[in-house]
């Protein structure tokens, strides 16, 4: 009995890949047929369309896509070819939805390994074709692209690259989405923009060998960056995301102790009320409302219960 519930998820998870599976074919079936092939009757070809559909896709999958795959990378200058970029990205939006999710880590990775040079050029055309792919792929994908920048910037001067990278792509990215669009990966934008603010990455930029060598290491973008996530999210819950782990942050790099780092959290917080002031899911009454939660969660408490003074 203690197996049943486990073969009855086997079998559903198969009956799930199924049919998705079926409704791939059913895609490639109407993009072989110019669309209309979905909503059609069934006829004594169907068969034979869905095989040549599965057999382009495989070809797509095993040949095509490792060619482009190799062009993406300029062997002259180590550089990403944008436009190259941008084509692979458009043949994987045709595929079906669990071949471009299958797809999507390593076209991404492609991108992100050359923020890693040190060669400042081969970094901004980095910079400039992932912004593109960005804003081609919209906000549902955006957490995957700070996921990658998370996992393959981990040390050393990459930490730099990846506070300035994050804020280049959402300068781009920021004007062409909707209010709320960036909330499931806020979370994930936060933390990123704290490591940078907080974190190793801050105290290398005080390094002058690191410095004098690195042009994102000259600034931090991060308190920029918070500013644009501010502008974009739905304001109830998501505000909850920014203000209580800035705070934390502070106090855990030794804010309380710390004026560099009291100073940080106070900028950080100031970009969170431009970036609040613009967005328009910020209402009178739910803004009052968390201003009235802060105050009585951080002032200290009147001592005795005195009254306060009357007014002049």
């Amino acid at each position: 009995p203690s197996q049943e519930p486990e073969a009855a998820a086997a079998e559903a998870a198969a009956e799930e890949e199924d049919g998705e599976e079926a409704g791939e074919d059913e895609l490639l079936v109407g993009a072989a047929e110019g669309g209309g092939a979905a909503d059609a009757a069934p006829s004594a070809d169907d068969e034979a369309v869905r095989a040549r559909a599965r057999a382009i896709l495989q070809a797509v999958q095993g040949k095509l896509l490792p060619q482009l795959y190799n062009h993406i990378k300029d062997p002259k200058t180590e550089g990403a070819r944008v436009s190259v970029a941008l084509a692979v990205l458009k043949l994987l939006k045709l595929m079906p939805p669990r071949v471009l999710k299958l797809q999507l880590r390593g076209f991404l990775m492609r991108l992100v390994a050359t923020l890693s040079s040190r060669e400042k050029s081969v970094r901004q055309k980095g910079r400039e074709a992932l912004a593109m792919v960005a804003v081609e792929l919209g906000a549902e994908h955006f957490g995957a692209i700070a996921y990658e920048l998370q996992s393959s910037l981990r040390r050393g001067f990459q930490l730099q690259v990846l506070g300035h990278a994050l804020h280049f792509l959402l300068a781009k990215l920021v004007p062409t989405v909707a209010v709320g669009s960036l909330d499931s990966c806020a979370p994930l934008l936060v933390r990123l923009i704290l490591a940078d603010v907080f974190g190793e990455a801050a105290e290398k930029k005080e390094v002058d060998a690191i410095a004098n060598s690195m042009r994102e290491a000259h600034s931090t973008m991060s308190f920029a960056s918070m500013e644009l996530l501010a502008s974009v999210i739905t304001f109830v819950p998501t505000v909850n995301e920014l203000v209580p782990h800035i705070h934390r942050a502070a106090v855990d790099a030794g804010g309380a102790t710390t004026l560099k780092h009291a100073n940080n959290a106070r900028e950080l917080l100031r970009r969170c009320v431009i970036g609040l002031s613009a967005n328009p899911s910020v209402g009178l009454q739910p803004l009052t409302v968390y201003c009235a939660g802060l105050l009585s969660t951080h002032l200290p408490p009147k001592r005795g219960g005195a009254a306060p003074a009357p007014a002049p």
